[in-house]
């Protein structure tokens, strides 16, 4: 359907928008519940140790979100235009998510997408520039931290 689907972004969009910003909680006995970042914080291996990979219902909810939005950038290209912004933001917050590597992998990759997405809607070359710049510094920063070989070719 390519751009002939655009015009239903506006009503499918808002709860896969809502899914891929879900900040999942769990709990430690004896601590209660909190934010995951947080609890996984606390767990951060040590420098140059493989990450703990946590999976529940929320981040699988989370982690299907993702990928249902890059299969939208990479399907409408221009069509999807209008939400760069948006996702952008989703996005760049989780190429540092400790607690899955598919969406620190999806997040990445799909940033060149959003790029190539903007240019095809015909976005302005300086636009473009100060997007691709944000987007490099982000993964840059990004790879410093990580010890995931696989999400450092992503």
């Amino acid at each position: 359907m390519k751009e002939k689907f655009t015009p239903y972004l506006a009503e499918i969009l808002p709860p896969i928008l809502a899914s891929a910003s879900l900040k999942p909680e769990m709990g430690i006995e004896g601590k209660g519940a909190g934010d995951m970042a947080d609890i996984i914080q606390e767990m951060k291996p040590e420098e140059g140790k493989k990450k703990t990979n946590i999976m529940t219902d929320e981040i699988e909810e989370k982690d299907s979100a993702i990928q249902m939005l890059v299969v939208f950038i990479d399907e409408l290209g221009a069509g999807f235009a209008q939400y760069i912004e948006q996702v952008s933001a989703i996005f760049l917050g989780l190429t540092q998510y400790y607690a899955s590597d598919n969406i620190r992998n999806s997040a990445a990759g799909a940033l060149a997408s959003l790029i190539k997405c903007a240019k095809s809607s015909g976005g302005n070359v300086n636009e473009l520039h100060i997007m691709a710049k944000l987007y490099s510094n982000n993964i840059i920063s990004a790879m410093d931290s990580e010890t995931e070989t696989e999400c450092l070719i992503a």
